[in-house]
Order: C-alpha cells, then sequence, then structure tokens
C-alpha cells in the first residue's frame, strides 16, 4: 500500500512542478526583457553576464541545459530577464525536450501506482 500512495503522490508532484516549470517559463517568456548575455566563470561557478536596461551589470546563475550541452565560456546567448529581478532569466532554447522528458516520468509514476491499485484491489477481492 504504500508502494501505491508513493506512486500517486510522486506523480501528482511531478505533475504539479512540470505545469509550475511551463508557467514560469511562458510568464518570463512573455513579460521578460529581451537581451544578450555572455558565459563567464566566476570562480567555477558558470554565470551569466549581461548588462540591464538601466544599466546595472548581473551575474546570473546560468539555467541547467539538459540534452544539448555547454555554450562554451565566452559565447553570447540570447535570454530574457525579470527587471525586477533581474537575475531570474530564462535562455531562448528550446524546453520541449526537458517538458516531455518530464512528463514521461510523471505519466510512469501515476500509471504505474494505478496499476498497483488495480492490482491490489484484485488481490483483495480474491483473498475475500
Amino acid at each position: 500500500i504504500a508502494s501505491v500512495i508513493a506512486c500517486l503522490v510522486a506523480g501528482v508532484a511531478a505533475t504539479a512542478l512540470i505545469v509550475s516549470l511551463q508557467r514560469h517559463d511562458a510568464d518570463l517568456r512573455s513579460r521578460g526583457t529581451p537581451t544578450t548575455a555572455t558565459v563567464v566563470l566566476d570562480g567555477t561557478e558558470r554565470r551569466l553576464e549581461f548588462t540591464t536596461a538601466t544599466g546595472q551589470t548581473v551575474h546570473a546563475p546560468e539555467p541547467v541545459r539538459t540534452g544539448t550541452g555547454e555554450n562554451p565560456v565566452g559565447s553570447q546567448v540570447q535570454i530574457r530577464y525579470d527587471p525586477d529581478h533581474p537575475t531570474e532569466v530564462i535562455t531562448n532554447d528550446d524546453k520541449l525536450a526537458r517538458d516531455i522528458t518530464l512528463w514521461i516520468v510523471a505519466m510512469k509514476l501515476l500509471v504505474v501506482g494505478a496499476f498497483f491499485v488495480w492490482w491490489g484491489a484484485r488481490r483483495l477481492r480474491r483473498l475475500a
């Protein structure tokens, strides 16, 4: 029973996370300010350096990229940033692969959880 509940809860949590990421990305794409950033090293951490519309120089954390490799240090990257929180950035990279992968994980958890519910109910009926 615990594994059934864990699968279903993990599936619902993964679904909520995916929807939250997609909403965040869509919101920042629609209202964010476009600019070009440069990939720089800040110690051992990769950052995106850019100048805001108000002239402020920002070193924002580089968003994690999946499956496409990293841009070399010194590369120019098209981004959108939140004018109220300029360290919150999104690159113009396509997020479709990330979204599909996360949806597959969420669906697997939900389907496996539903299967366990069905299988457990069937076993209980046989025992009764």
